[in-house]
């Protein structure tokens, strides 16, 4: 029985994995095919091929390591710019709708989702707990990931805003939660603390929809995905405008490969169906959204520099210099990679010390 579980979760590991790069590729993929710009491979995954297929003049490929995958454009590279038909010569819109094409696919991939699940589902009372951050007054108050908060000091909550209204003014004051765990129901009480750049007191936890089975609704289900893209999006960037006085939660809840394969195996054992589904376009809303952060190497970084060479050649008229822009790309890439190498080993640091 163990060992079935092990492979359920090792499977759900691969398809959630597989189903983030593939989307994301497949953007890149689909839109420059519809550009008419020539591609030369599209290969999922990294390292060494296992499996390769040329269908008229691109390449297909399924390589060692599931961990990203990339779409190769005929010239991507400044050094193979002679051609005309490479992607240095095309036009800046359809470059940049290439870019673009990436993350905005795991932002539609995620609608998708949710609106397929929600049209199935409907919302429980209360708020779900989706993370605790370390040494936060939820922690300290014995809130776990799972819990299903109720009400606070009385008053019934149905949303994460309702949950911040009800505890922003409360900093240093004790609140009582009711709480659902499993089929039990608890009271207990934290005390919030003051976020400096927030300016409200906090408790320290990710919020999550608490859901059940309903009656098919497809309106619904749009409807909700279109609010849950939203305000996914919209927690990111209040986070990242607060980095400096969230770092001590970000240090807490950032994960790397290993961190986000480990949460993807809990789901899979612990969660139903539905709520791996909904994680899934939680993740996909992650990378498309970090993917269009204006950082070099990404693609937001990319598309940003298409804009600044294009802005170059309108306004002094003359030729952007592409050699320059790779040598930032490849600073911003080196530093990616310096970054993932830190969160795996916060990763396997957190695993190593759970057991």
């Amino acid at each position: 029985m163990e060992a079935i579980l092990t492979l359920k979760g090792i499977i759900g590991v691969l398809v959630v994995f597989s189903l983030l790069i593939t989307f994301h590729e497949l953007g890149h993929l689909i839109v420059a095919l519809l550009l008419k710009m020539p591609v030369q491979e599209f290969s999922l995954g990294f390292g060494k091929a296992i499996y390769q297929r040329k269908i008229r003049d691109l390449l297909f490929s399924i390589r060692i390591f599931p961990l990203g995958g990339y779409v190769k454009l005929l010239g991507e590279s400044p050094e193979e710019a002679d051609d005309p038909n490479s992607f240095y010569n095309q036009p800046y819109w359809k470059r940049f709708l290439v870019i673009l094409a990436g993350p905005l696919a795991n932002y539609l991939f995620a609608f998708l989702i949710i609106a397929v699940t929600m049209s199935f589902l409907t919302l429980e009372p209360g708020i779900r707990v989706y993370n605790v951050y370390e040494n936060s007054p939820a922690a300290k108050a014995g809130i776990k990931p799972g819990d299903i908060i109720l009400s606070v000091n009385g008053k019934r909550i149905s949303s994460g805003k309702e949950l911040i209204k009800l505890v922003s003014d409360k900093a240093g004051k004790p609140v009582t939660l009711e709480i659902k765990r499993g089929n039990q129901v608890k009271v207990i009480q934290a005390i919030p603390k003051y976020n400096e750049d927030l300016k409200r007191a906090i408790l320290g936890v990710q919020l999550d929809l608490a859901i059940t089975r309903g009656k098919f609704n497809p309106i619904r289900g749009i409807r909700f995905a279109w609010e849950y893209v939203k305000e996914v999006t919209y927690r990111y960037t209040v986070f990242l405008l607060h980095i400096r006085s969230n770092y001590s939660e970000l240090k807490g809840s950032l994960r790397g490969p290993i961190g986000i394969g480990q949460l993807i195996y809990k789901f899979t054992l612990e969660r139903s169906i539905y709520e791996i589904a909904i994680f899934t376009a939680f993740l996909n809303i992650a990378i498309g959204y970090i993917n269009l952060l204006p950082f070099p190497a990404l693609d937001g970084g990319r598309a940003l520099f298409l804009i600044i060479a294009f802005l170059w050649e309108k306004g002094l008229r003359r030729k952007w210099d592409p050699s320059k822009e790779e040598v930032l790309h490849f600073i911003g890439f080196s530093l990616l990679l310096i970054l993932i190498a830190i969160v795996t080993f916060l990763d396997i640091s957190r695993i190593l010390n759970s057991h």
